[in-house]
């Protein structure tokens, strides 16, 4: 909108300079104006004017489309299969990571809904990771972690 205002200024100035020009007629006598194409000039600053000072229309806003993101559910478990409290879970690639309660359950909020690769890890256990659609297989993730060997 500032830019069409200054457009149309810019076009009013041009058109009184145009319209009142100067042309010498000689040396030593006095300038008369001299008007070419001026009321064309003078209609096309007229409408340009008339459109910059009109209220801009609204138009309605493009639709945007998101995913929602994906809630997903699942439980850790050890080699005995009892739930492992305190272990974490994390998509790779994001900040988001959740710990397992005291039944070993996990509840992780995912952006998207397509492909991903899940994580786990708890102290004494080796790290586990998945990868899982979560379109076809958002709750129900079952890890069952390893207890980790040392090597000396």
């Amino acid at each position: 909108m500032q830019l069409l205002r200054t457009l149309a200024l810019t076009a009013c100035i041009l058109s009184l300079a145009l319209s009142s020009t100067m042309a010498a007629d000689g040396p030593g006598t006095s300038a008369t104006p001299v008007v070419t194409g001026h009321s064309t000039l003078r209609h096309f600053t007229r409408g340009l004017l008339r459109r910059a000072l009109q209220p801009l229309k609204r138009t309605a806003p493009a639709a945007v489309y998101y995913e929602a993101p994906t809630l997903l559910t699942g439980i850790v478990v050890g080699t005995d299969g009892m739930p492992l409290a305190g272990a974490v879970v994390w998509a790779v690639g994001s900040q988001e990571q959740v710990r397992t309660n005291s039944k070993g359950d996990f509840a992780l909020t995912l952006p998207t809904s397509g492909p991903v690769s899940l994580s786990c890890a708890s102290r004494g256990c080796t790290q586990q990771t998945m990868q899982l659609n979560t379109g076809s297989q958002p709750n129900g993730v079952h890890f069952a972690l390893r207890a980790a060997t040392t090597q000396e």
